[in-house]
């Protein structure tokens, strides 16, 4: 009698986990695509800038990064007072480059986006190298170099923006697009 009681309990608590895994949604067990990933972080980056939050727009670059930008605050501060408006829109503007590198032990990725960013004021262009992950560098992971500059004063507003294409470590305003 109790081994039927213990079976029967199983089947239902089976039953139950597999309804209520079923609740939460088809995409339970599927990752976040690379795309996903990218537009996060810019949705985080937009969120701080329209908040005027420099504390929480510093949180989203690696240590690295701004351990290698002599003038990292202040070009934080410059950040904030360059953007203007509430975002409407954006997207982007060609397919993600995103960099593996594994082995042994080492691993690490890197997805570097670009965008059209449309807010109530203005269209900006945005260029952002993140790196998602590094097994040997904790202090990597971030955004490492973030490029903007208002969409009139780009020189090739036509190609992908990608700042002076060096991924310069911090924050970098109002530099033009890299000739194709």
């Amino acid at each position: 009698m109790i081994k039927k009681f213990f079976v029967c309990f199983c089947i239902f608590a089976l039953i139950i986990n597999l309804c209520a895994c079923s609740a939460e949604g088809k995409n339970m067990f599927k990752t976040k695509s690379d795309q996903d990933i990218a537009n996060e972080k810019l949705d985080k980056v937009l969120q701080a800038l329209e908040n005027n939050d420099p504390s929480a727009l510093k949180k989203l670059f690696s240590v690295n990064a701004i351990n290698s930008s002599d003038s990292f605050e202040s070009d934080l501060q410059l950040l904030i007072d360059y953007f203007d408006g509430k975002t409407i829109s954006y997207n982007d503007q060609c397919a993600l480059n995103v960099s593996k590198t594994r082995e042994d032990d080492f691993e690490k990725k890197a997805i570097s986006s670009t965008y059209d960013v449309e807010t109530d004021k203005q269209i900006y262009r945005i260029a952002i190298q993140d790196v998602i992950t590094n097994t040997l560098d904790q202090n990597d992971v971030g955004i490492n170099s973030l490029y903007i500059i208002i969409k009139s004063d780009d020189t090739n507003p036509d190609y992908d923006y990608r700042g002076d294409g060096k991924n310069t470590p911090g924050i970098n305003i109002g530099i033009k697009n890299i000739t194709p």
